[in-house]
């Protein structure tokens, strides 16, 4: 009886501690979000929060509390997460003493490892999604998100928290769309699947994860079991190479390619449905939709990566805007060299802008002694020839808009706009609605001349370190606007 009065009065001392060390919140350290959220640096559209925060530390870890949080949803928030910590996320010695533990009134359930930080919604204190969080956070946001789901669902129970409550596995809703077996986040989010999809694969991984020992127990073992499920119910699926991951309150999915890491804008919505020219009305939100254009961009940028001899290894933000095409070489994107972010409205601008970010790593692109145009002309020469309807729109256009340069050639200009140098106009640099129809062909027709002139090689050497043309060709970059100049002149 004695021991466990004792018992009992021990854990009401270590509570009050805890309470204690709560409440002494050091209410002078705010911290605001935009500092410490790494989601795509420097982008204040992508923000997640920007409200004043209390901070505590606890075994050297901090764990920060929006303003609106109650001293009980503080007190659960530590309690939970200490004791999640040392029973089932290897305790001190194997988590990370230096973690950050966010909590918010409102925003989504995330992490991010690289900044060594959970991001979690107070109404998730005590459930699986808490778990989800510091899973993400212990193993990286990126690990299959099925295999976490399901250990979070499996600690839920054990330690008596809200599970999910996952229904009867319905295989047959797998059979209908065998890539359900990859498990990634996609296929947990309702934008891209149906819920009997996203049940389906909760269920399977929560099925697959209690069949294994749980000696044996790691996310290589637990894709192990994906393939024994679809070789035993004779189901062939497609592995992909993406990862997923969900990147916060405002931008739920972040997925990473070979080249690339996209952040989907909240209120994503591609519209993939492209045929013969001409965009539908009507988009579509689907999972493997969105993948094949992922692993097409890639494809596209890797074979640009090998015309520039370009081997740098750096994954490049894109921001996806709510409403994306598919194709339309009227939409597209914007390269950002200052954040060195990719702004996407439409799948096939990707190697475009791409194309970019190689020519500002590749040159100085910042020099005050650039023109500027030399990067937007290789873009779109190198670009060009990768897409169906860029092939037609120059077939249309090559000789129009030679034969428009001709005429521009010695025109006397009206505006301040107007007057600028010869080459702007022959690679048809955006200056203005009145030229915008030179845009595509202007500046490919300027790479065609140089290359069968003096090689594709030389071409790209020359437009990346246009000082040094003499190098590659015996004439400045002078003496080759002036032979385009002539060759445009003498167009019949």
């Amino acid at each position: 009886m004695c021991k466990r009065v004792l018992a009992v009065i021990g854990c009401v001392a270590v509570c009050i501690a805890i309470v204690w060390f709560v409440r002494r919140t050091d209410k002078n350290n705010y911290v605001y979000a935009e500092e410490f959220v790494k989601l795509l640096s420097a982008d204040s559209d992508f923000t997640m929060y920007s409200g004043t925060m209390d901070c505590t530390t606890v075994n050297g870890r901090t764990y920060y509390f929006d303003a609106a949080v109650t001293d009980k949803q503080r007190n659960d928030a530590i309690t939970l997460s200490e004791e999640l910590i040392k029973e089932y996320l290897g305790g001190d010695t194997q988590w990370n003493s230096a973690a950050k533990i966010y909590f918010f009134p409102e925003g989504g359930d995330w992490a991010d490892s690289e900044q060594g930080a959970a991001y979690i919604n107070v109404d998730s204190i005590g459930t699986y999604k808490h778990i989800l969080s510091m899973l993400k956070l212990r193993y990286g946001e990126y690990s299959n998100y099925g295999y976490l789901y399901a250990m979070a669902d499996q600690i839920a129970h054990k330690l008596k928290w809200t599970s999910d409550e996952v229904q009867e596995l319905d295989l047959d809703v797998i059979r209908n769309n065998p890539n359900l077996l990859n498990l990634g986040y996609i296929y947990f989010d309702e934008k891209y699947v149906t819920t009997e999809e996203a049940n389906a694969c909760k269920a399977l991984a929560v099925e697959i994860l209690n069949a294994i020992d749980e000696e044996a127990v790691s996310e290589e073992r637990f894709m192990q079991e994906i393939d024994a499920v679809a070789q035993k119910n004779n189901l062939e699926y497609t592995k992909t190479y993406l990862q997923f991951s969900d990147a916060g309150a405002y931008d739920p999915l972040s997925v990473k390619s070979k080249y690339l890491r996209y952040v989907f804008a909240k209120d994503f919505e591609a519209d993939m449905r492209y045929i013969d020219g001409y965009l539908e009305e009507n988009p579509t939100k689907d999972a493997n939709a969105v993948i094949a254009l992922i692993e097409d961009a890639d494809e596209k940028i890797g074979e640009l990566r090998e015309m520039l001899s370009f081997s740098k290894e750096e994954y490049v933000p894109v921001m996806v805007t709510e409403k994306v095409q598919k194709n339309d070489i009227n939409a597209g994107g914007l390269w950002q060299p200052w954040k060195k972010i990719i702004r996407l409205q439409c799948f096939d601008a990707i190697p475009h802008e791409y194309v970019h970010y190689m020519y500002s790593e590749l040159t100085d692109y910042d020099s005050t002694e650039r023109e500027g145009w030399e990067t937007e002309a290789l873009a779109l020469y190198s670009t060009a020839y990768q897409m169906v309807e860029k092939r037609k729109y120059l077939a249309n256009k090559y000789p129009e808009t030679l034969e428009n340069i001709k005429e521009l050639i010695g025109k006397e200009y009206e505006t301040v706009e107007d007057e600028v140098r010869f080459e702007y106009l022959c690679l048809a640099i955006d200056i203005g609605n009145y030229y915008n129809y030179l845009n595509n062909a202007g500046g490919i027709a300027f790479c065609d001349f140089v290359c069968n002139k003096y090689g594709t090689e030389n071409m790209i050497s020359c437009l990346l370190f246009p000082n040094e043309t003499e190098t590659y060709i015996g004439e400045d970059m002078d003496a080759l606007l002036n032979e385009w100049k002539e060759y445009i002149e003498s167009y019949q």
